[in-house]
């Protein structure tokens, strides 16, 4: 995708604290045409994805580019605003099937490339490794799990020592002073997965920082939010990676502002949180939160242990389903299914039919 024409990025969803959380309902709401790809690891989903989304930058389009939140290197789809049309990875765990199946939407079976045979042979180790996948997940869910349970109960006897009507008014301030008029909208950006936690890059280019030791930051983003939503400005949201409901990052694309509430970004300037809160009520929970961020680190790494033996039976996976695959087929397959999509009917072409349903 060498061209002038620069993609914007999200995660798909997120390992969180309440299990996998996808987003692919905000990302794909306006969509008027979905073509969800079926297909098992290494089949060549993500492959197609980014063909698609390479021959739309020829074409001049914007694609947003969906990555997964597991493996920040594949894409779990592609959105073209401008066409309001997008394509994206069906299998679980963000399993997708149009409402109105060749209507509003299609399904790109890859699975007709592939040598059954080979597989059925290797039906024992399949089984295996994903059940290893499975388990591996349950333990990180239940990991964030408890790491949210004890933070909860630590910023809720936070919160309460904070000053929030001075917050509310110092976040209206802020907003007043922004520009562009819009809705609010989802673009995750952050996501922890096999490769530890990933945060993709904004095009924004004032940040600022929302500094907080005792991980309130998120709070004052809740009161940007709450009046960007009052006053019509568009804002682009983006959550904690562990925790769901947590406020990470705000942008703000009409005034090119971000407000990021990450441990350690590159800012511009930052907005510190000891201006709201008691500061002698903060010392005395001091080493009662250090504590509990002791807890809380000890089982994020835990969870990181798990995800090292998750990408391990991953992509024990896609060497198996890619050793029964017929990619030479593929390749021929993918040109003519990527050209159908972008064809000005948006209908497949006469050679696509036998591969979607």
């Amino acid at each position: 995708m060498d061209s002038f024409v620069k993609p914007s990025s999200c995660f798909g969803g997120i390992n969180c604290d309440i299990g996998y959380l996808g987003f692919y309902q905000d990302y794909f709401a306006n969509a008027k045409q979905v073509y969800a790809i079926k297909g098992g690891p290494g089949t060549g989903k993500s492959h197609l994805m980014r063909r698609f989304a390479a021959r739309a930058v020829e074409l001049g389009e914007r694609p947003l580019l969906i990555h997964c939140g597991s493996d920040a290197e594949s894409l779990d789809g592609v959105y073209l605003p401008d066409r309001r049309i997008g394509i994206l990875d069906g299998t679980s765990p963000h399993r997708f099937e149009p409402d109105l199946a060749g209507v509003d939407g299609e399904l790109i079976d890859l699975g007709r490339f592939w040598d059954r045979a080979r597989l059925l042979a290797q039906e024992e180790g399949i089984r295996r490794l994903a059940e290893e996948k499975k388990e591996r997940y349950g333990t990180v869910y239940r990991l964030f799990g408890a790491m949210r349970r004890l933070r909860l109960e630590m910023r809720d006897r936070l919160e309460r020592m904070l000053d929030l009507e001075k917050l509310d008014k110092a976040a209206r301030r802020t907003v007043e002073a922004l520009r562009g008029e819009g809705a609010l909208c989802v673009r995750q950006k952050s996501a922890i997965g096999m490769g530890g936690e990933v945060t993709l890059p904004d095009e924004i280019c004032v940040q600022i920082g929302v500094r907080d030791e005792y991980g309130l930051g998120g709070r004052y983003l809740e009161a940007l939010r709450g009046w960007a939503e009052r006053r019509g400005i568009a804002c682009l949201i983006s959550y904690h990676p562990i925790y769901h409901d947590e406020l990470r990052c705000l942008s703000f694309p009409g005034s090119g502002i971000r407000y990021t509430a990450a441990p350690t970004p590159a800012v511009t300037r930052n907005v510190h949180m000891r201006r709201f809160r008691d500061h002698d009520a903060f010392l005395g929970a001091r080493s009662e939160w250090r504590e509990l961020a002791r807890l809380c680190d000890g089982m994020e790494e835990q969870a990181h242990g798990c995800f090292a033996e998750i990408r391990r039976a991953h992509f024990g996976l896609e060497s198996i389903y890619t050793a029964a695959m017929d990619f030479s087929s593929l390749d021929r397959f993918e040109e003519r299914t990527v050209e159908a999509i972008l064809a000005k009917e948006n209908r497949p072409a006469a050679g696509c039919e036998a591969g979607m349903h």
